[in-house]
Protein backbone atom coordinates (compact mmCIF):
# COMPACT_ATOMS: atom_id res chain seq x y z
CA UNK A 1 0.00 0.00 0.00
CA UNK A 2 2.43 2.94 -1.30
CA UNK A 3 1.59 6.08 -3.33
CA UNK A 4 4.23 7.50 -5.23
CA UNK A 5 4.75 11.26 -5.21
CA UNK A 6 3.64 12.77 -8.64
CA UNK A 7 5.22 16.29 -9.18
CA UNK A 8 5.73 18.84 -11.32
CA UNK A 9 8.38 17.72 -14.50
CA UNK A 10 10.75 19.37 -16.70
CA UNK A 11 8.27 19.23 -19.62
CA UNK A 12 6.09 21.91 -19.67
CA UNK A 13 2.56 22.34 -21.41
CA UNK A 14 -0.39 20.26 -20.81
CA UNK A 15 1.18 17.81 -21.65
CA UNK A 16 2.94 16.77 -18.76
CA UNK A 17 -0.21 17.66 -16.42
CA UNK A 18 -1.74 15.10 -18.60
CA UNK A 19 0.85 12.65 -17.66
CA UNK A 20 0.83 13.51 -14.12
CA UNK A 21 -3.21 12.62 -14.33
CA UNK A 22 -2.51 9.11 -15.84
CA UNK A 23 -0.27 8.46 -13.69
CA UNK A 24 -2.69 9.24 -10.59
CA UNK A 25 -5.51 7.33 -12.49
CA UNK A 26 -3.37 4.08 -12.75
CA UNK A 27 -2.39 4.20 -8.82
CA UNK A 28 -6.26 4.75 -7.94
CA UNK A 29 -6.66 1.81 -9.97
CA UNK A 30 -4.22 0.02 -7.95
CA UNK A 31 -5.66 1.57 -4.67
CA UNK A 32 -9.20 0.51 -5.23
CA UNK A 33 -7.96 -3.23 -6.45
CA UNK A 34 -6.50 -3.38 -3.26
CA UNK A 35 -9.58 -2.41 -1.32
CA UNK A 36 -11.32 -4.82 -3.29
CA UNK A 37 -9.15 -7.81 -2.07
CA UNK A 38 -8.90 -6.08 1.80
CA UNK A 39 -12.86 -7.06 1.84
CA UNK A 40 -11.86 -10.62 1.50
CA UNK A 41 -8.44 -11.22 2.96
CA UNK A 42 -8.17 -13.33 5.95
CA UNK A 43 -7.19 -10.36 8.32
CA UNK A 44 -9.61 -10.06 11.17
CA UNK A 45 -12.45 -7.22 11.38
CA UNK A 46 -10.78 -4.38 13.08
CA UNK A 47 -7.56 -4.75 10.64
CA UNK A 48 -9.69 -5.04 7.74
CA UNK A 49 -11.86 -1.66 8.51
CA UNK A 50 -7.97 0.26 9.10
CA UNK A 51 -6.91 -1.06 6.01
CA UNK A 52 -10.05 0.09 4.04
CA UNK A 53 -9.81 3.41 5.82
CA UNK A 54 -6.29 3.96 5.19
CA UNK A 55 -6.69 2.66 1.26
CA UNK A 56 -9.82 4.68 1.28
CA UNK A 57 -7.62 8.14 1.86
CA UNK A 58 -5.19 7.10 -0.31
CA UNK A 59 -7.76 7.20 -2.94
CA UNK A 60 -9.16 10.43 -1.32
CA UNK A 61 -6.27 12.16 -1.38
CA UNK A 62 -5.30 11.01 -5.22
CA UNK A 63 -8.31 12.37 -6.31
CA UNK A 64 -7.98 15.70 -5.19
CA UNK A 65 -4.72 15.94 -6.91
CA UNK A 66 -6.00 14.98 -9.79
CA UNK A 67 -9.07 17.26 -9.36
CA UNK A 68 -5.96 20.22 -8.54
CA UNK A 69 -4.37 19.13 -11.48
CA UNK A 70 -7.23 19.02 -14.01
CA UNK A 71 -8.26 22.72 -12.96
CA UNK A 72 -4.29 23.85 -13.59
CA UNK A 73 -4.81 22.36 -16.99
CA UNK A 74 -8.05 24.18 -17.42
CA UNK A 75 -6.47 27.28 -16.38
CA UNK A 76 -3.63 26.99 -18.88
CA UNK A 77 -5.24 26.36 -21.41
CA UNK A 78 -7.10 29.53 -21.23
CA UNK A 79 -4.63 31.59 -20.29
CA UNK A 80 -2.87 30.49 -23.29
CA UNK A 81 -5.89 30.90 -25.91
CA UNK A 82 -6.35 34.54 -24.06
CA UNK A 83 -2.95 35.14 -24.69
CA UNK A 84 -3.51 33.83 -28.58
CA UNK A 85 -6.21 36.50 -28.72
CA UNK A 86 -4.45 39.05 -27.88
CA UNK A 87 -1.54 38.46 -29.90
CA UNK A 88 -3.48 37.90 -32.93
CA UNK A 89 -6.09 41.24 -32.47
CA UNK A 90 -2.30 43.25 -32.60
CA UNK A 91 -1.38 41.83 -35.51
CA UNK A 92 -4.72 42.86 -36.85
CA UNK A 93 -4.30 46.18 -35.75
CA UNK A 94 -0.76 46.14 -37.09
CA UNK A 95 -1.75 45.11 -39.96
CA UNK A 96 -4.88 47.50 -40.77
CA UNK A 97 -2.72 50.71 -39.88
CA UNK A 98 -1.14 52.41 -43.13
CA UNK A 99 2.70 52.51 -42.14
CA UNK A 100 2.38 49.17 -41.11
CA UNK A 101 3.69 49.89 -37.50
CA UNK A 102 0.70 50.45 -36.00
CA UNK A 103 0.51 53.65 -36.38
CA UNK A 104 -2.54 56.05 -38.36
CA UNK A 105 -1.07 58.58 -41.34
CA UNK A 106 -3.26 61.68 -42.40
CA UNK A 107 -2.69 62.77 -45.63
CA UNK A 108 -3.94 65.84 -47.05
CA UNK A 109 -4.42 66.22 -50.85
Amino acid sequence: MSVSAVGPTGTSGSTAVSSQIASLRKQVAQLNKQLADEVTSADDAKTKELKQQLISQQIMVLEARIAALANQQIERQATASTSQTSAATARARTAQSADGAGRTIDLQL
